[in-house]
């Protein structure tokens, strides 16, 4: 069994907020910000709806092209790998530099991936599961008929759905998967087998 995941970038492989903080604050000093409990960041930030174009424009560089990934990221996705999964990057970005800032990192950080793509409307790429943090992202594939799956994050912890806390939680999510499709096989049903059928190894 073949699985493609769909896997987002931003606060699942990449600390965008950590680092959206530690950039503003070096612009800012003085302001204060509050802490982020939910996914649209204007509230929390004192410049407010400016810190939309901040992040993706005026500092994209330093924000998409610096930011720390999490610990353990780069092996998560060489483990989704070992297990057969195909892994496809879907993350919408607010801008081309931003874009092109990510795909540098992907590539500075040798992040293993199947396909990278960039879009806002992540139903639309077939995948068996996916695994993201945005409640609207979420929400939006579980509307479509798609499993989706919330990587735990203080902005989402308050909503309804199938969750993991870890990327081992999701690596035993997609081994319990793999488990469950071979324990369903019916080998005796298969009607290229007949009992009379002999071979030997090497022969076919």
């Amino acid at each position: 069994m073949i699985l493609t995941a769909g896997i987002d970038i931003d606060e699942v492989l990449r600390r965008f907020v950590d680092r959206l903080i530690e950039v503003y604050k070096k612009d800012y000093p003085d302001h204060e910000i509050k802490e982020i409990t939910e996914w649209k960041l204007s509230p929390f930030f004192p410049i407010g709806k400016g810190i939309n174009n901040y992040y993706a424009y005026s500092r994209a560089p330093e924000i998409y092209g610096h930011a720390a990934c999490f610990e353990g990221a780069q092996e998560f996705l060489d483990n989704l790998k070992k297990l057969g999964c195909n892994v496809i990057l879907i993350s919408s970005q607010p801008s081309d530099i931003a874009k092109e800032f990510t795909i540098k990192w992907l590539s500075w950080l040798n992040f293993s991936y199947d396909a990278l793509v960039f879009t806002s409307q992540k139903y639309k790429i077939h995948c068996d599961i996916y695994l993201g943090d945005s409640p609207d992202n979420i929400e939006e594939l579980i509307k479509y008929g798609k499993r989706a799956v919330y990587f735990t994050r203080k902005w989402n912890e308050n909503k309804s759905g199938e969750r993991v806390s870890s990327f081992n939680e999701f690596i035993k999510l997609i081994e319990e998967i793999i488990k469950n499709y071979t324990d369903s096989i019916d080998y005796t049903n298969d009607t290229n087998y007949n009992d009379n059928d002999d071979f030997a190894i090497g022969a076919i």
